[in-house]
This record gives C-alpha cells, structure tokens and sequence, in this order.
C-alpha cells in the first residue's frame, strides 16, 4: 500500500474471450517487493460488496490467488497466536466456519478501499452469508430470499509447508472452493495452464489429476455394423437451425431454436429436432462433429466419472418382423423417438487420499465398478468382469462398452446373433444388434476439443471429451443440460394417443445416473459369463 491508494484495483476484462482474457492475465508481471498479504482480506471483504464488483446476474461468484508461497494467518492480518493446525480439513464447511465466527464477530468496515481487512474478518463475514443461505435452503425456501451465496476461494500454490497448505485448504473448504498445489510457476505459460485449470475449477470442469483421471478412464465405445446415428456436438447440433423448443398447451406454441441460449426460456415443455421422418433415415450420412461429455459426482469415499454422448434419433429395437407403423398405442408402440442421451459411468474408490499431495492422483484410487446405461436404467458392473483396453504402453484402463443398434443401450459384451434381447438389463424384451463392428476410437488429440475443432471423416469417427455443463458441486446442469423438458417431440394422432414416436429423453442432469448413480442395479454376473464366448478380454491390445 501506497499513501491512500487502495490495496487491490478491479481491471475490467478485455475481452469476452475467455482464452484471450486468460492469456492477458497470464502475461501480468509479478509485483516486486514483499507480498502484499494485508490486502487479501481487504479484497474478500469487497467482493461481498455488488458497488465494487458488478456481478452478473445468476453468476458463480468465485475469487482465485495464484501464490508461489503461501502467507500464514498473522501475516495476512496479524492476529497473535494463530494456529493453522486448527483449521479443519475434511471438508465439513460448518466446523471450517465455526472458528472464525468465534473468533470474529461478523461486523461491516469501512468502505475505504485503502483500509486493511482482517483475514479472520472478512472470512467470518463469508462465513455468516453462506450460514444465512443454507437456513434459507434447509427451510424448504420459503422466506425472502437472503443475499446471493458467497464468494468461492480457490488457490493454486507451490507452497509445500505443511502447515500453511492445511490453513489454505481448510479455508477453501470453509468458502466451497478448491485447493490444488503444483511445482512454483515460471513464466507466461505454466501461468496460462494454472489460470485455465482456476477458471475451469469455478465452473465445474474437470482439471488437473482429476482431468487425467477422466481420460485414464474414458470408455472405448463400439457400436454394431448397422448403426446409423453416431453422437454429435450439442452446441453444435443446438446452432444449425431449424429446430425449435415448445409447449404443448397453452398459447406458447414453439418458438426456433439458435444456440444453448434459447432452452432457458419460458418455452420448456420439449425440443423440437428438425428431421427425423420415416424413422429418420433423413438424418443418415450427415457429416457431424463427435463429442463425449464427462461428469463428476462424489459419494461416500467414491468419485463417479459419468461419459454421456447424444445421438439424433432413437430407432426401434424390435425386431423387422414386428408391426411398428402408425396405429399402435404408446404402451407397445416401438419407442422410435428424436434424440437420445446415452452413456456410462465408471466408479472409483478413494483408497489412498491422504498419503498423496493432491486427492485424485492415480495412485489414490481403484476402480471398481462400472454403470452401464441400458433404456434409461443403469446396470452396475463389477470392475474385474469387465472387458477393457489399454493405450500404447499402459495399463487396460478403458471399459468396452457395446452399443446396440437403434436403440443405442450400453452393453458389457458383444451379441453377435441375428435376435439380440435386454437380457443383461434384466429384460427379455428383445433389441438391436450389438455387434461391435463400428468402432469409435479413442481420440489421443484432445487439444482440439478446447477449439471446438472435430473431425470430418465419418469412417474415422473420434470423441473428443468435454465437461458435460453443470454446476461447480455437480449437483445440477446448467445451460442446455439443465433444459427441463423433453429432448425430442412425441408424433400422435390429434384423437388418440396413438403415436408412431414417442417423446424424447430428458436432460442427463434430471436422469438417475446423474443424481444418484450409487442406487444402480447390480447386473446378473452368471448372465454375463455365459454371454461371453471366451475368457474377458481384459489385457487384450488397442485395435
């Protein structure tokens, strides 16, 4: 601090590129001289303040320190005594708060900018906001609505001093944030890749151990020979036109739909996709980017990686001989309908968290189980029974998952007769081959996903990986994975419920896989040893 001038400044971004503006942020020097650690509790304490920072509306409100080293508590304000072995660090926000409203008594302070903050202080006051918020939330929502949540702390350091790592991550835990140590940056580009990781830290996308981890166990997908419908790129597919989100009743009617932007309105009842007439053999042959979307849950010592992919038309399953035209019922229609969310989630053990400096280092978990998506109920699969590949020179790490045709559900093992059936979803109902034939390899280049770059050629179709959009506990989707309605419009008779397609699924963020992938149903094992032809597959080389 200078005289009067204030301890922390609020730079507007540039641009609202986020590539270019973290690229700028990257390029600032440090400042020379000794921390400025009296202005971090200053700089919390403001961000509560919407006259100093204009948040937008609905934001994730979330503050990121890139420090090489970390300063103690009586460094950042001064109090004698201070112990950062009280901090706790298991992550219970309620214990992490309670020392500081203790020790501080919430209060407001000066509007000076150039006048100090208490770290304890500006923490506690942190503290009573999220405390006033979840009162709001456990009582069911019912009074006024409280001031919007805090502010998220995240830190990414170098520091490797016990004692100051476990303050910094009892206080991220205290304000729902992140903590995350790598080697001390140098220059312009590991700032660019730790500003990145920040940003996505904020927004709910894996980075760091836990981005390896969701490429460590990215499933191989293969679909049968016939399979028509490859995934696609949402946003993509949401920008090419001609499709529009609707209300069934009422004067709403439909309105076109031309980005992610559009399902957030008061239209929410279904989407409207644009073709997919006569069982959509329209759609077959469009040249379509291929996208697979991750999303981490956490529960009771368990990491749950869910991979969903989206494809533009559900065809019917059932066998040719079966009378699947206009006219039947819906309750034994053949269930063709627009769009259709498909996938599996792999189930990873916590085994060793607190032996390594960061939780999801590979060595800290032990898969043991996989969630196999068939018809909109989850099979869970036991991890040793199940075929996996590998890449060049590692371990089989990649689940191999079959998709049927059609009806694209999620199978453990290949069928490779004419009459395939739901047999390892505890179904006898029959369904589309699922031979293995059409594979959908593994993309090593996933630089390209962050351009949104894909691939062109249909006969070397590659996924690249991406966040499936949601909320930074991955508790709830945001943007088109929160839409609330149904991906795909129902085609019934105006008299009847006659119908010749039925309505499409909904988002992945209100199936079960997404909320509560640990009540899947286990698979019937004796099922799947006798569907296997041979020994599992398990250490068998890449194709």
């Amino acid at each position: 601090r200078h005289g009067d001038k204030p301890l922390w400044r609020l730079v507007e971004p540039p641009t609202t590129d986020r590539r270019e503006l973290t690229d700028a942020l990257a390029r600032i020097g440090p400042r020379a001289g000794a921390p400025a650690a009296t202005s971090y509790g200053r700089l919390l304490y403001d961000l509560l303040d919407d006259e100093q920072v204009r948040w937008r509306a609905g934001a994730q409100r979330g503050v990121v320190f890139l420090l090489r080293d970390l300063p103690s508590q009586r460094e950042l304000d001064g109090s004698p005594g201070a112990s950062a072995d009280a901090i706790p660090v298991d992550g219970d926000w309620t214990r992490a708060c309670s020392r500081f409203l203790d020790a501080w008594e919430p209060r407001e302070v000066a509007a000076d900018r150039a006048q100090a903050v208490r770290w304890g202080e500006a923490l506690a006051k942190h503290c009573e906001r999220n405390a006033a918020r979840r009162e709001w939330q456990l009582n069911g929502r019912l009074a006024e609505r409280p001031a919007p949540h805090s502010v998220a702390l995240h830190a990414f350091t170098g520091e490797r001093r016990p004692r100051r790592t476990h303050a910094w991550t009892g206080w991220a835990n205290a304000l729902d944030g992140t903590f995350a140590r790598h080697r001390p940056a140098h220059g312009p580009v590991d700032a660019v890749r730790l500003l990145r990781e920040a940003r996505d830290a904020q927004t709910g996308v894996p980075f760091g151990e836990l981005k390896r981890l969701t490429e460590i166990f990215q499933p191989h997908v293969r679909f049968d020979e016939s399979e028509q419908f490859l995934p696609v790129d949402v946003d993509r597919l949401l920008t090419e036109g001609g499709h529009r989100v609707c209300d069934r009743h009422g004067a709403g009617g439909c309105e076109r739909v031309a980005s992610a932007r559009d399902l957030t309105g008061a239209l929410d009842e279904f989407l409207d996709l644009s073709g997919g007439a006569r069982g959509g053999r329209d759609l077959v042959g469009r040249s379509d980017p291929s996208r697979m979307y991750v999303h981490v849950r956490e529960h009771r010592g368990q990491v749950y990686l869910g991979y969903w992919w989206f494809q533009r038309f559900n065809s019917s399953p059932w066998r040719p001989e079966v009378n699947c035209l206009p006219g039947l019922t819906s309750s034994v229609s053949c269930f063709d309908h627009e769009g259709d969310w498909e996938g599996v989630t792999v189930v990873l053990d916590l085994v060793r968290e607190r032996l390594m400096h960061h939780r999801y280092a590979r060595a800290n978990v032990e898969p043991v189980a996989a969630l196999y998506d068939s018809h909109g109920h989850p099979i869970r699969w036991r991890w040793d029974d199940l075929e996996r590949t590998a890449d060049d020179g590692s371990a089989a790490t990649h689940p191999v998952v079959y998709a049927a045709a059609g009806s694209h559900a999620s199978y453990p093992v290949a069928c490779r007769s004419d009459e395939c059936s739901q047999r390892l979803a505890h179904s006898i109902v029959p369904d589309g081959g699922f031979d293995g034939g059409k594979a959908w390899l593994y993309d090593a280049r996933r630089d390209r996903c962050e351009d949104g770059a894909g691939p062109a050629d249909r006969s070397r179709i590659r996924p690249c990986l991406l966040a499936l959009p949601s909320t930074r506990d991955g508790t709830a989707g945001v943007l088109w994975n929160a839409f609330p309605g149904r991906w795909g419009a129902a085609v019934c008779a105006d008299l009847a419920r006659i119908c010749s397609q039925i309505d499409g699924p909904r988002s992945p963020s209100l199936q079960p896989r997404f909320r509560r992938p640990w009540e899947a149903k286990d698979g019937p094992r004796e099922k799947l040893a006798r569907a296997r032809p041979g020994p599992a597959a398990a250490d068998e080389p890449p194709e």
